[in-house]
């Protein structure tokens, strides 16, 4: 029998099936690298802005908690604003939500992320501390009352902010004066 003759060695390189192939794996490596970065970039950009504007909400509650903390005389308060005197010159000062615009007195208070807006601020008794009711004999005795300040905010996508503030201030109660006017600040 004769020898069968020898096929050529064949030469290094690729057809066109696996360079198709290598092309396909290739392009959905890239997709998906491309995808997360994409993801995670989002994500952490999403994630600066929402505390950039959760520590804005928190400034500005604490600029009002401090502003009444250390008020010689708190005037009055509701569930919708507060009235006080300021620290320094003794003015008259009072924040108040009116509509979609917190206000410290007739001025808006631009505390917020362009496109935040205030959608909540209230003044309320601390109802977890008792309120002691003064005698007759002492009823000019100076007590204490702690309030909770609540300061709300919403951005233009919908992300939403609530900090909660407590404050204690030093009330009076006087004859004749109707109670919730009658307070005074440490």
């Amino acid at each position: 029998m004769r020898p069968r003759p020898s096929r050529p060695a064949a030469k290094g390189g690729f057809t066109i099936i696996e360079f198709i192939v290598a092309i396909v794996i290739s392009g959905i490596a890239i997709s998906l690298a491309l995808f997360s970065w994409t993801f995670i970039s989002r994500h952490t950009t999403l994630q600066k802005r929402k505390s950039a504007f959760y520590a804005q909400t928190e400034q500005a509650a604490a600029l009002i908690s401090n502003d009444i903390r250390t008020s010689p005389q708190v005037i009055y308060f509701n569930d919708q604003g507060i009235t006080f005197l300021s620290r320094g010159n003794g003015d008259t000062v009072t924040y108040r939500l009116d509509s979609d615009t917190l206000r410290k007195n007739d001025t808006a208070v631009r505390y917020f992320s362009e496109g935040a807006i205030p959608v909540k601020f209230s003044i309320e008794k601390d109802q977890t501390a008792p309120l002691p009711s003064p005698s007759r004999a002492d009823s000019c005795a100076p007590q204490d009352i702690a309030l909770i300040i609540t300061l709300g905010a919403k951005d233009r996508t919908g992300l939403t902010s609530e900090i909660r503030s407590r404050v204690k201030i030093r009330y009076t109660v006087e004859e004749g004066v109707e109670y919730s006017r009658a307070k005074w600040n440490y």
